[in-house]
């Protein structure tokens, strides 16, 4: 489904389909300016810490998206985890499930650009 887009968005637009609380897409390690509707990167861990204390997780698709149904206390920490155990952390605490407003193809509000794979 649409990798890069705004997942939440798009989902909050539709009659049908499940409603996501966090959603993004993990692109490829070195790809900051990834554009939409291309392959990210599968298999990988989204593990958010909420503002409770509960860890979510989620495993990237096919296509290198993730998302989140359960409600997330914002704000809430991230990172992704590859099968290795490298990780990549998110900088800051978070208040929008909406990944893809600031992981744009430039980079938005501070953000560098995509979201990435962790180095190996």
């Amino acid at each position: 489904m649409n990798p890069g887009q705004n997942c939440i968005a798009c989902h909050d637009s539709m009659d049908e389909g499940p409603t996501y609380s966090a959603a993004g897409t993990i692109h490829g390690s070195t790809d900051l300016s990834a554009a939409e509707n291309c392959t990210g990167e599968s298999g990988l861990t989204v593990e958010l810490l909420d503002d409770d204390g509960v860890v979510h997780r989620s495993t990237t698709n096919g296509v290198g998206n993730f998302f989140f149904e359960e409600a997330i206390a914002f704000p809430y920490t991230a990172k992704v985890i590859d099968a290795a155990g490298n990780e990549r952390l998110m900088a800051t605490a978070q208040s929008t499930g909406q990944c893809a407003l600031c992981h744009t193809a430039q980079g938005a509000a501070g953000a560098p650009g995509r979201i990435r794979a962790p180095p190996p």
